[in-house]
């Protein structure tokens, strides 16, 4: 792959006395896909932010093809061939795949018109690049979520770029569709594009990476060839020796049914869905993106009501659900999108760890006892490991992974007997992600029940005792951990 094209040598980043960067050394060859891993507040986004311009390192030196800088300039970054899609992807949905790849930059003709056909021209070839077919003229909004990658790559592709830094890439593709972009990003690669990648998936990271280099605590632990890497070797670097892999289980008795579901219906998210969920048991819950699972669980927290079916909880009738009645029958529930359903952004740490509280615990003649609603939040978060300075500070404030913590934390000890999660660890570190499985490990142990949902397989054949799979809105087969989890079996059932 010979020698570097970037090359960033003691790199220092502070913020106001906190030092984000210690001296950190990195480097990516020409045509390796080499990942960049560490949990949420490693440093990582700051790196890439001086990568990128946005920031100036305090120390250091940054090669571009060998040439010096002690800032990358950001008007600089086309020209210098450094490209990013990252994980919102920053496209216009109501525009075409032309006018998106080439926005700011439309060719013209006599200064003022739209060069329409010079235009589509540069789309194709851009396209082309990306070793796809698609019509230009195709609305961006119409496409799924693997193609609007696709088009986002195509748009940094047009810019020329030899670097291509990917963020969280695979987050909300299916399994054949991260297949297929592997394959583009192999083809890139051989071409002698430079492809700097960033995921918490670490499976998909010894499935597509060259070379590793891993950041904790804004250090540099080490950068590997990704065959001298094993998962434990990983798991330890990113997040230390506690988080590295072990038996999740202590296995609680299974115990009466707590949630049944019969025939529940919502068309067109989904029809006849009918399961028991068992105290003292985790289920896990797949299927491809756009199945209908993240429907069925609002369907059943009250948020999404359903057409039809019945809802029973501990063998009685809940026959009109809404949020606020779930939460006083012990139902709780962690949404997808914890950005703009899981949290109140711009409120502090302790008034979002108490959300789900309020109403029963502290709400005694219309006030709230500072006090006890402060030490409730303590509590939660100090036993959830999260990070904060303070129980004052804004939740936007935290890490990715550190939001999710509380999100979760805030229904333990709200007497909860069912808890809802989906998609509970969606772009967060591995460290975060096995604090969720343990919880959900506990609160089953515990005599209650966890109905944990992913469209990333691995993950619930980690944590789950039954499996359900989910395929276009119906309940398609269940399997068991004490028959054995399949991966290859439970992928057919998923496309049934």
């Amino acid at each position: 792959m010979g020698d570097a094209f970037i090359e960033m040598k003691g790199i220092v980043k502070k913020f106001r006395g906190t030092v984000a960067l210690k001296g950190v050394d990195f480097e990516v060859k020409p045509g390796e896909i080499h990942a960049l891993l560490g949990e949420n507040g490693a440093g990582k986004s700051t790196l890439i932010k001086i990568l990128t311009g946005a920031y100036a390192p305090d120390e250091g030196e940054i090669l571009v093809a060998d040439k010096s800088f002690s800032s990358i300039p950001v008007k600089e970054l086309a020209d210098l061939g450094i490209s990013v899609v990252y994980q919102d992807l920053k496209l216009a949905p109501g525009v075409s795949i032309m006018e998106n790849i080439l926005m700011g930059n439309l060719p013209k003709k006599a200064g003022m018109f739209i060069d329409r056909k010079a235009a589509l021209q540069l789309a194709k070839e851009a396209i082309s690049k990306a070793g796809v077919e698609m019509d230009p003229d195709t609305i961006v909004g119409d496409l799924k979520a693997a193609d609007q990658e696709i088009v986002a790559i195509a748009k940094a592709l047009s810019k020329n770029a030899k670097l291509l830094i990917l963020d969280e890439p695979t987050a909300l593709l299916a399994e054949d569709d991260v297949q297929r972009l592997f394959e583009i990003l192999r083809a890139l690669a051989k071409k002698g594009v430079s492809i700097l990648y960033i995921s918490h998936r670490l499976e998909e990271v010894f499935t597509i990476c060259d070379r590793v280099t891993v950041l904790r605590d804004g250090s540099k632990v080490w950068t590997k060839s990704i065959a001298d890497v094993s998962k434990n070797l990983l798991i330890e670097a990113i997040a230390g020796s506690m988080h590295a892999e072990g038996d999740l289980y202590y296995k609680a008795p299974i115990k009466d049914t707590l949630l049944k579901v019969e025939g529940l219906s919502r068309k067109p998210y989904y029809q006849q869905i009918s399961f028991e969920l068992r105290g003292g048991e985790v289920v896990g819950l797949f299927g491809l993106v756009g199945g209908g699972k993240s429907e069925m669980l609002k369907g059943i927290f009250g948020d999404m009501k359903p057409d039809s079916g019945t809802i029973y909880l501990g063998g009685e009738r809940y026959a009109t659900p809404s949020p606020q009645a779930s939460i006083n029958k012990g139902i709780g529930f962690v949404p997808e999108d914890r950005k703009s359903e899981g949290f109140l952004p711009r409120m502090p740490i302790y008034i979002n760890a108490n959300l789900p509280a309020y109403r029963r615990i502290y709400a005694r003649s219309g006030w709230v006892a500072p006090k006890a609603e402060k030490r409730r939040a303590q509590a939660l978060v100090e036993g959830f490991n999260v990070k904060f300075s303070s129980l004052e500070q804004d939740i936007d404030g935290l890490s990715g992974g550190n939001q999710q913590k509380i999100v979760v934390a805030k229904w333990i000890g709200t007497k909860i007997k069912v808890l809802l999660l989906d998609e509970p660890t969606a772009g967060i570190d591995v460290g975060a992600r096995r604090d969720i499985f343990r919880v959900s490990r506990k609160l089953a142990d515990e005599g209650k029940t966890v109905m944990y949902c992913s469209s990333y397989l691995p993950e619930i054949m980690e944590v789950a005792d039954r499996i359900l799979v989910m395929s276009k809105g119906r309940i398609t087969e269940e399997f068991h951990r004490n028959d054995g989890f399949h991966e290859d079996e439970i992928m057919k059932a998923a496309y049934q």
